[in-house]
């Protein structure tokens, strides 16, 4: 049996079935909870992502990664209680996202490793969850040295746990070349990686290059985020990369997170960002894989996307 964490313990990664490979309950930034309690509806949120994990778990939905690290507002807490009342189980993330505190800048990789490290033997802010994943980011072609810095403790916390690494990259950038040039370096196992945001481009021969070096492509913004391509677009990338022989190492979500007034962060309001994705965690199964159906990719490809391939990226190497 191999295991991976979840907010609610281990379970076997046979277990996982219908995975997103990288979404969001809360997103918000560190300490906001207990210094500005009044910018966000916590409780809300945490009701609105029961009822909104609920009905995609009545939908076939049974895990979602939650690639949210302390910069991005983690809160274990709230995790806990939507996992245990929507039954979806969810993967936590340890890590460090695009906002690196500066306290990280000058820090060795080394001791930052040592904290991923901790999250996912031990557990997060003395909760005894651990993190099943590391979450890291960047923005540009050209890494600042600090961004430098934070991948190289990904890639060392990830040889030493076995725990697969997930990015946040800008495709138009050709982000992820960037983050391989540093877990090349490193000597990471690419089909440990998941280049993440890689179905906002359509620069295709960037999207081949990558997977030629082994690694997952996280097709994981849908519909989008206000820029081109359109989801249907998207969509149509998707089938081409399936149809060129790299359905083993796609993997689909949305990238998605529970918004609610008086929330107006991030560039929307909470309106705009429920009008611009109605579906939530389920444009996929309801929209996204009709679309593929329609475009001629059989059941077996698509149950590879959303089952095998997470399970693989998760399981730790024996």
């Amino acid at each position: 049996m191999q295991e991976v964490n979840t907010v609610l313990g281990p379970v076997d990664t046979a277990d996982l079935g219908f995975t997103l490979c990288h979404e969001h309950v809360i997103v918000g930034s560190p300490g906001i909870r207990h210094t500005y309690p009044e910018l966000m509806d916590w409780q809300g949120i945490v009701e609105e992502g029961v009822r909104r994990l609920t009905e995609a778990y009545d939908e076939g939905v049974r895990t979602i990664i939650d690639v949210t690290p302390h910069e991005l507002g983690r809160d274990i807490s709230i995790l806990e209680e939507v996992s245990r009342r929507s039954r979806v189980q969810i993967i936590a993330a340890t890590g460090t996202y695009v906002d690196i505190p500066r306290l990280l800048w000058h820090t060795d990789p080394d001791r930052i490793a040592a904290l991923y490290i901790r999250e996912i033997e031990q557990g997060i802010e003395g909760t005894g969850v651990r993190a099943g994943v590391i979450k890291v980011a960047n923005n540009n072609r050209e890494l600042t040295p600090e961004e430098v810095t934070v991948l190289r403790a990904a890639a060392r916390a990830s040889k030493t746990t076995g725990a697969p690494i997930t990015t946040h990259s800008r495709p138009v950038e050709h982000g992820g070349e960037s983050q391989m040039e540093v877990f090349d370096e490193e000597g990471v196992e690419p089909s440990r990686i998941c280049i993440g945001h890689s179905n906002e481009t359509t620069d295709v021969e960037y999207l081949r290059r990558l997977l030629r070096r082994g690694v997952y492509l996280g097709l994981d913004v849908y519909p989008s985020h206000r820029t081109p391509p359109d989801w249907e677009e998207r969509t149509v990338i998707a089938k081409e990369l399936i149809d060129e022989g790299f359905v083993d190492q796609l993997m689909f979500s949305h990238d998605w997170s529970i918004k609610l007034p008086p929330d107006d962060s991030w560039g929307s309001t909470s309106e705009e960002h429920n009008r611009s994705n109605p579906d939530g965690y389920l444009f996929i199964t309801r929209r996204v894989l009709p679309k593929l159906r329609e475009l001629g990719v059989t059941a077996e490809q698509i149950r590879v996307v959303m089952e095998d391939n997470p399970r693989r990226f998760l399981t730790l190497p024996s």
